[in-house]
This record gives C-alpha cells, sequence and structure tokens, in this order.
C-alpha cells in the first residue's frame, strides 16, 4: 500500500502543477491569449481527468482490498 499512496500523491503534485502552469500562462497552444473563462475551462477539464483517474484507482483499490 505505500506504492497505492506514493502514486495517489503524485497524482495531486501532477494536478497542482499543472492547474498552476494553466492559470499562469499568457497564450495557449493556439496561439489565442487566455481569459479567465478560458483558464477555468483548462483547469476544469485537468480536473474532470483526475476525477476520472481516481475512480479508476478507487475501484481498483476496492478489487484489490476485497482478495
Amino acid at each position: 500500500m505505500k506504492v497505492w499512496k506514493i502514486i495517489s500523491g503524485l497524482e495531486i503534485i501532477c494536478f497542482i502543477l499543472g492547474s498552476i502552469f494553466l492559470w499562469f500562462r499568457k497564450i495557449d497552444g493556439t496561439g489565442a491569449v487566455n481569459t479567465l473563462e478560458n483558464k477555468l475551462i483548462s483547469i476544469g477539464v485537468l480536473g474532470v481527468v483526475l476525477v476520472v483517474l481516481l475512480i479508476i484507482q478507487g475501484i481498483c483499490y476496492l478489487l484489490l482490498k476485497r482478495d
């Protein structure tokens, strides 16, 4: 379970660093200027990805714990 905690911690750290990167960049990948709405949408999409990963990780945890 130690590896499990390390992976969970790395996921949270990657989310925080990704959010900071998305918040402070001036221009996105297409060359458009980032507005507040674009920043919030980008961070929201990153949050949805994190939630999906955590759900998959939780299901795997429950399946492994059952055995």
